[in-house]
């Protein structure tokens, strides 16, 4: 079920991409002048971290939606969730949570303001926090379906 979920938010994120990213990207670019990468390096270093980032964000949504077996609804923890990822995600204080992991770290890979030194590091927290929000995301998914009861046919 885990897999099929991320699978299923990988299948959405791709439609969102083609279909309004891309679109509103080109207008954009039309009207903007926006620079491409810094470096080849740079484009590559961006696209591993937006697959990470995609993955740890994935599993945060997993996370939350789990709350759905001890709540009635999820819709305002989804919304506070959402609202806490946006306000947190560039605070350079909070620099040991997840959030910068999401928008921060492919933004300034993609933009070339990462010195090389630290570009492992950033990478490897961010695979750092894929691995824990997976391992998160099993424990609470065989926690929450051993309590679960169905009843009906």
């Amino acid at each position: 079920f885990h897999a099929m979920m991320l699978s299923q938010a990988a299948g959405e994120s791709l439609f969102r991409l083609c279909f309004f990213s891309l679109p509103i990207g080109i207008v954009i670019l039309m009207a903007f002048p926006v620079a491409p990468p810094a470096t080849a390096s740079a484009m590559a270093l961006f696209l591993l971290a937006t697959a990470a980032s995609f993955v740890i964000f994935a599993e945060i949504n997993f996370l939350v939606g789990l709350l759905a077996f001890a709540t009635k609804s999820t819709q305002g923890v989804m919304r506070a969730k959402y609202y806490l990822v946006q306000l947190l995600s560039g605070q350079s204080i909070l620099n040991t949570l997840p959030f910068k992991a999401i928008t921060y770290v492919p933004l300034t890979l993609y933009l070339g303001k990462v010195p090389n030194g630290e570009v492992v590091q950033l990478l490897c927290e961010q695979l750092l926090w894929c691995v824990a929000f997976v391992g998160l995301s099993e424990h609470f998914w065989s926690r929450a379906t051993a309590s679960l009861t169905l009843q009906g046919g």
